[in-house]
């Protein structure tokens, strides 16, 4: 990152690409919680399991999947049948997945800043 103090161009120009693509997975991890755990009037887009009714696969469903394989099934159908986001969404409940999802998002967004602050020389901006 530095050579007697200097900070290379490279080393800062790798560094916020990691932190950008670390902090634009923290931001879908929570998009993907609020999607199943808000609703459409509190977040002023679809939700309330819009990403499982499109068929989507995302972070809660998958942490859920760990507890209950069942769900692999509705997985392949892309929660087509009727039933099929509700059970989702309960076992997603159960199972902890929102809270899990956000877990990780913290770690993402933790490791992002961390990164770009270590390749950054120490100062009052930093």
């Amino acid at each position: 990152a530095s050579t007697n103090g200097a900070v290379s161009y490279a080393s800062v120009e790798l560094a916020a690409y990691a932190y950008g693509e670390k902090l634009g997975m923290a931001f879908q991890l929570v998009d993907d919680a609020l999607d199943v755990s808000s609703s459409p009037a509190a977040l002023g887009k679809p939700a309330g399991g819009a990403d499982l009714r499109s068929g989507l696969a995302t972070a809660p469903v998958l942490f859920a999947l760990q507890s209950a394989p069942w769900l692999s099934e509705l997985l392949q159908r892309r929660f087509a049948e009727p039933g099929d986001v509700e059970r989702a969404l309960a076992e997603i409940e159960r199972a902890r997945g929102v809270q899990q999802t956000m877990q990780l998002a913290h770690a993402y967004a933790t490791d992002a800043v961390r990164s770009l602050c270590a390749a950054l020389p120490p100062s009052s901006y930093r």
